[in-house]
């Protein structure tokens, strides 16, 4: 078997196996002597009008289960990183868990960067030659005003998600279940976001 060598020149790179208390099989599983790191990427294709990457677009119980997989590693004296990969030009922030649609992803995040998970995150440009990596970008964990995300969720709503192509009917874009519930100072409802469609 050809060894290859990691950007943090680990000795070896694998996909990962339930060698750790985990249920999830993570991205990369990195090996070196100093110790494992696994990696878990996501890619990030969601630019709202502020400039800022948000991911995930939907509730994403798969991507919380990995972030809180990742925090369990890491307090268990693992390193641990997430990598968003944003794939779109019109970045131009930081890239943000997106709270509006998945407050409980954007929660994970924060709690498993308080245990010691890195977030990093690097804009990609794709040709028909390839992918290139532009450069790092800012990971962005705070709390940050959901108004103007829900404003633009609304007003795209019947142009995003995706149609299912046994019954044609749109799915993933919401309104979502936590929509009801308040969020941060404010809350939103269904009636609120009615105007916007």
């Amino acid at each position: 078997r050809k060894r290859k060598r990691s950007l943090d020149h680990s000795d070896d790179t694998q996909k990962p196996t339930k060698q750790k208390p985990t249920i999830s099989r993570l991205d990369f599983w990195l090996r070196s002597p100093a110790g494992d790191h696994y990696i878990e990427a996501k890619n990030c294709h969601m630019v709202y009008p502020d400039g800022n990457g948000y991911f995930p677009d939907s509730i994403s119980t798969r991507a919380s289960r990995h972030v809180g997989e990742l925090e369990a590693l890491v307090k268990d004296g693992t390193k641990c990183t997430v990598i968003f990969v944003v794939q779109r030009e019109d970045l131009q922030g930081s890239v943000r868990p997106s709270e509006h649609h998945d407050p409980a992803f954007a929660a994970a995040c924060r709690r498993a960067a308080l245990a010691g998970v890195c977030f990093r995150a690097v804009l990609v440009s794709c040709s028909l030659s390839g992918l290139t990596v532009q450069r790092e970008v800012n990971v962005d964990l705070a709390e940050y005003d959901l108004r103007p995300i829900a404003a633009w969720v609304a007003e795209n709503r019947n142009c995003t998600g995706w149609i299912r192509s046994a019954s044609q009917r749109r799915v993933a874009n919401g309104p979502f279940p936590h929509e009801r519930q308040k969020c941060g100072s404010w809350s939103i409802s269904v009636s609120t976001v009615l105007p916007f469609l």
